[in-house]
C-alpha cells in the first residue's frame, strides 16, 4: 500500500470510528431515556482515572495555547463508577471547555471528595460525595439557557457556539450518565464569564443495585470517542503545486480540509486555511480563481467571509461554494443573499463537487467568450459588485473610445480602483487584460460603424481611436477575419 493510499485508509477508519461513536451515543441516550441502560461499576482509584481521561484535552488545549490546571484531591481515593460512561461525562465537559476557551484562556479540572454538608445537594450520602468541577473563561452561557442547554439536540444560538461544530446531545449525555449514578450536575455561568460545570456522583457503592456491580479489574478508560474530543484546527502550509488554477479551501475539520487539499492538487494550485478570518486574509493576498467554504467555523463563518468578499471591489469576482452540515435551509438562504455562487450540503460525493467546480469553471470561461466575442455587451449575471464594475468600465470605453490618447491604464482613475486589482478583475471576468478589452471595443464599435456605411474607412478609424490606418487594417483583420474595406464593397 502507497504512503497516499495508507493515509486515505486511516481518514476513512477515523471519520468511521467517529460516525459509530456519534452512533452509540444516540443508542445509549435511546436506552438511558427508556429505563434499559445497565450500569457496569466497578471499583477504581479515582485518581488514575482522572489522569487518564484528561490527559487528551491537556495535550488539545496546549495547542491553542490554553492554561489547563488539574487539582487532583483524591489520591488513593476508591471510588464505584461505571469507567466508560463516567468518561463520556467528563470528556464531554473537558471537550466543551477547550472548544469555547479562546486562545490564552484558561480551564480548570478540580476533583475532591466532599460531605453531605459541603455539597448543597438536596439529598444526603452517608459516604459523601465526589465532585468532578470543570472551570473555564469562555463565553459564558446565559441565565436563561441554564435549563435548556441539557436537553437533546439543543444547541445555543448565540453567535459564539452557532459557529462550533456540534451536534448537541454532548450536554444531555453528561446529565443523563450523571443521573444515573445516582448524581447530580449544578453550571454556574455568565455571559462573559465564563462556565463552571460541577457533576456530583456518591462515593462508595451503598446506591446502586448488587446486579449493577462487577468484580473489581481495575479497568482503565475505553479510547475517547472521537465523536467527543474537540480538536482545534491545525494550519498547515498551503501546497501551491504546479498547475495555473488557483482554488482556496477553507475547512476547520483537519481531515476534510487535508482530503479537499490532495483532491484538488493535481489541478490546481491549492492554499487552504481552518477558518473564515484566515480564509479572508489570504484569499486578499493570493486572490485565488475559485473557493470552497464550510459554514460552520470559529472566529468567521463562512457566510460571514463571502459576505465580506462579495462587498469588496478587489474580491467580489472570486466564485465561492459554501459546504453546509446543517439541514436546515436558513443557513443556505443567507449564504446565497452574502453572494455566495453555489452550495453542496455535507456528506457530500466528492465527484458533485468536481462537477460543481467544473460548472463554475465553465460559466466563468462563456462569459469570457461573451466579451471576447462582443465587449458592447451589456454585462448580466455577475454579482452585483463586479455587475457595477463592468457597467462602469463600458461605461469609461463609451465615453473615451473615439480619444486615441486614452489609454487603458487610465481606466484606474475612472473606475477608483489600482491597477492591479483592474487587471485581475479584468482577467476573471473577462478573461483579457484591460489594454486588450479596449482595443476590442474600439474594433466592435469600428465594425458596427462599418457595416452601417457611417464613414469611410479612415475617417471611422479615426473616430474610433486608431491613428495609424495599417495597424487598424491588420488587427481589424485578425479579429474579424476580414479588412474593413471588404466590409465596404460588399
Amino acid at each position: 500500500m502507497s504512503p497516499e493510499q495508507k493515509e486515505k485508509a486511516l481518514l476513512i477508519e477515523s471519520q468511521a470510528e467517529k460516525l459509530l461513536d456519534q452512533v452509540n451515543e444516540l443508542l445509549d441516550l435511546a436506552r438511558a431515556g427508556k429505563g434499559m441502560l445497565d450500569l457496569q461499576i466497578q471499583q477504581l482509584d479515582l485518581s488514575g482515572f482522572v489522569q487518564i481521561v484528561s490527559q487528551p484535552f491537556r495535550e488539545l488545549a496546549a495547542e491553542k495555547n490554553i492554561d489547563f490546571t488539574l487539582n487532583d484531591n483524591s489520591e488513593n481515593t476508591p471510588c464505584w463508577i461505571d469507567s466508560n460512561k463516567m468518561e463520556k461525562v467528563l470528556s464531554n465537559l473537558l471537550s466543551n471547555a477547550v472548544k469555547f476557551t479562546p486562545e490564552g484562556g484558561m480551564i480548570e479540572f478540580n476533583v475532591s471528595v466532599i460531605s453531605d454538608d459541603v455539597s448543597g445537594l438536596p439529598f444526603s450520602n452517608a459516604d459523601g460525595w465526589i465532585r468532578f468541577s470543570i472551570s473555564d473563561n469562555g463565553p459564558g452561557i446565559a441565565p436563561e439557557l441554564h435549563e435548556k442547554i441539557f436537553d437533546r439536540f439543543y444547541r445555543c444560538s448565540d453567535e459564539a457556539t452557532a459557529r462550533m461544530p456540534g451536534s448537541g446531545i454532548g450536554l444531555s449525555v453528561v446529565k443523563e450518565f450523571s443521573e444515573l449514578h445516582k448524581g447530580h450536575v449544578k453550571l454556574f455561568s455568565e455571559p462573559g464569564r465564563g462556565s463552571i460545570f460541577t457533576v456530583f456522583i456518591p462515593a462508595g457503592n451503598n446506591w446502586f443495585d448488587k446486579s449493577q456491580l462487577r468484580s473489581s479489574g481495575g479497568e482503565k478508560p475505553r479510547r475517547t470517542p472521537e465523536s467527543v474530543i474537540y480538536k482545534p484546527a491545525i494550519e498547515e502550509e498551503s501546497d501551491p503545486g504546479s498547475a495555473e488554477g488557483r482554488i482556496l479551501i477553507v475547512e476547520d475539520d483537519n481531515e476534510l480540509r487535508k482530503f479537499l487539499v490532495r483532491f484538488f492538487k493535481p489541478d490546481y494550485k491549492v492554499f487552504s486555511a481552518a477558518d473564515g478570518k484566515k480564509g479572508l486574509e489570504l484569499a486578499r493576498r493570493e486572490f485565488p480563481d475559485l473557493i470552497i467554504s464550510d459554514i460552520q467555523m470559529p472566529e468567521m463563518d463562512g457566510i460571514e467571509m463571502c459576505a465580506a468578499l462579495k462587498s469588496d471591489v478587489e474580491t467580489s469576482h472570486i466564485p465561492l461554494i459554501l459546504l453546509t452540515a446543517r439541514v436546515d435551509d436558513k443557513s443556505l438562504i443567507a449564504g446565497l443573499k452574502a453572494g455566495a455562487d453555489d452550495y453542496i450540503r455535507k456528506p457530500f460525493d466528492i465527484e458533485e463537487l468536481e462537477l460543481r467546480v467544473n460548472n463554475i469553471v465553465a460559466r466563468t470561461k462563456l462569459l469570457h467568450e461573451k466579451f471576447a466575442a462582443s465587449p458592447l455587451t451589456t454585462a448580466s449575471g455577475l454579482q452585483s459588485v463586479d455587475q457595477r464594475f463592468m457597467e462602469k468600465l463600458l461605461k469609461c470605453c463609451e465615453t473615451n473610445y473615439s480619444n486615441p490618447g486614452f489609454d487603458a491604464d487610465l481606466f484606474t482613475d475612472e473606475l477608483n480602483v489600482s491597477l492591479s486589482t483592474l487587471h485581475r478583475k479584468m482577467k476573471t471576468i473577462c478573461g483579457t487584460t484591460p489594454r486588450e478589452f479596449l482595443k476590442n471595443y474600439r474594433l466592435q464599435k469600428a465594425y458596427e460603424m462599418i457595416s452601417a456605411q457611417s464613414g469611410s474607412v479612415s475617417e471611422i478609424a479615426f473616430l474610433c481611436g486608431f491613428e495609424n490606418l495599417s495597424y487598424f487594417a491588420r488587427i481589424f483583420k485578425e479579429k474579424f477575419d476580414i479588412l474593413p474595406s471588404d466590409i465596404i464593397s460588399k
